[in-house]
């Protein structure tokens, strides 16, 4: 099954570009992988949806094996490992712009909103996981929240941008992180005080 599966999607990322994700393009791809017409219903019984879930795993799946084999990720900084590691999941698609693209206009689509959602959290959740983080806490979400309004911006910027080797993506990356990572301090820095505040607010025993 899986091994059909592979190549349902193999052969859906030659049409997608040109049909989008649709429910003939998943028709198209069974037939084309030279399977019967609707084997797609067995393969993929959530339709497309799950078809572009699949896609997008597998480069979630090629980062993580490409930053697991990476021996300089564990002395790099935090911040560093998160640019790392949204360049390398990027850098995974740099073929595959327009299929990109195609799956940016299918989340558009207001009932695949929550779908749209849903995948991006399991990205940045695998990105998380990829540069050590284990917490079980609130800074769970607040951590992953946060970084997928990096890497939402981010890959918008890369899909338009012309710049040599994207050069001007990883600076606007560094930007992006440069920015919450004040904001952070920033708040750190206004708990600090209210803390302090309340403290001289006690009256005295």
């Amino acid at each position: 099954m899986q091994e059909k599966r592979e190549k349902i999607l193999n052969e859906a990322l030659k049409i997608v570009p040109f049909e989008g994700w649709t429910n003939k393009a998943l028709q198209d791809a069974t037939l084309a992988a030279k399977l019967d017409k609707d084997y797609h219903k067995v393969a993929f019984p959530n339709g497309v949806s799950a078809l572009v879930d699949m896609y997008l795993r597998s480069l979630d799946e090629k980062m993580l094996s490409k930053l697991s084999n990476n021996k300089k990720l564990k002395n790099l900084k935090i911040r560093e490992k998160i640019c790392l590691a949204i360049k390398t999941r990027l850098e995974i698609s740099e073929d595959d712009k327009a299929v990109i693209r195609k799956t940016l206009s299918y989340f558009a689509i207001p009932y695949n909103h929550i779908e749209s959602m849903s995948s991006i959290w399991k990205t940045v959740d695998a990105i998380w996981y990829a540069v050590g983080d284990n917490s079980t806490d609130f800074n769970y979400y607040t951590k992953r929240t946060i970084l997928a309004g990096v890497y939402s911006s981010t890959l918008l910027y890369w899909l338009s941008d012309k710049s040599k080797d994207h050069c001007d993506t990883w600076s606007f990356l560094d930007r992006r992180i440069e920015n919450v990572m004040q904001i952070n301090k920033a708040k750190s820095s206004l708990n600090d005080l209210l803390c302090n505040f309340n403290y001289f607010k006690q009256p005295n025993n």
